[in-house]
């Protein structure tokens, strides 16, 4: 019934095959309960809202999900390839519009199939990508409440605060688009920011990066932040760097 319909579930009204984008219970003072439904249309790309009551029912339809790879895009259609059979499916783009966006070649994703035939992805709730274009941010301005627009690498733009440079690399929520923060790759690691003095905290991040490199130039292989006590370092009780003695321990 209505009652049990929850976020992803496919559904056929009619001739239509939709998917809830969002529901809502509800049970006024006066009357039997109903559910308050956004529904997309898979078919045709719309999203509509309807209203059901508790008890009425609806037919939930079973969806082949596989595991695909993004090839490419002609234009009119996207390509994936299946991992296990690698079998090659389309899809016209305006059939994953919005999916479009967050992918980009290589990419694995979910895909759904219904009767053998694709008809939508499945993205996670949120991927990280490369800003390749963007006006240049300003110093020291760490405003999260003026936006600008920018360019990600698979082509799509996204509104992101003003602090956003080219080559930075942000989270984006695939479910409305929106830029969550900026993640900043040092060393291996993703340090993530989403208030506070970002630009500070990173040019420390940096400039530590930077005295780390030189430090480790300076004494060969010896690693200064190393704590295994080998011989070697013993024997090196400090290493001299622009005058200043550091200490092993």
């Amino acid at each position: 019934t209505a009652n049990d319909l929850r976020k992803g579930m496919m559904i056929r009204v009619g001739a239509e095959l939709l998917a809830v984008f969002d529901y809502q219970w509800s049970k006024p003072g006066k009357g039997g309960a109903f559910v308050k439904t956004r529904l997309r249309n898979i078919k045709k790309n719309t999203m509509i809202e309807k209203t059901f009551r508790a008890n009425e029912k609806v037919e939930n339809i079973f969806i082949d999900k596989r595991k695909m790879q993004f090839l490419y895009s002609d234009g009119e259609s996207s390509v994936f390839m299946d991992l296990e059979s690698y079998e090659q499916e389309s899809i016209p783009n305006e059939f994953i519009e919005n999916e479009r966006k967050f992918i980009k070649e290589g990419q694995e994703v979910d895909v759904d199939f219904y009767e053998g035939e694709m008809i939508g992805l499945e993205l996670p709730t949120f991927v990280e990508l490369l800003v390749t274009h963007s006006e240049p941010g300003i110093r020291g301005d760490t405003a999260t409440t003026t936006f600008k627009a920018c360019t990600i690498e698979t082509g799509a733009q996204v509104q992101v605060p003003l602090f956003i440079n080219e080559g930075d690399r942000i989270k984006i929520d695939t479910r409305t688009g929106e830029h969550v923060e900026r993640v900043l790759q040092l060393e291996g690691r993703n340090l993530q920011y989403n208030n506070g003095d970002r630009l500070e905290q990173e040019e420390r991040l940096q400039q530590t990066a930077g005295t780390q490199m030189v430090q480790k130039e300076a004494v060969g292989e010896v690693d200064l932040f190393s704590r295994e006590g080998t011989e070697r370092e013993k024997r090196l009780s400090c290493v001299p760097l622009s005058g200043i003695c550091l200490p092993f321990c």
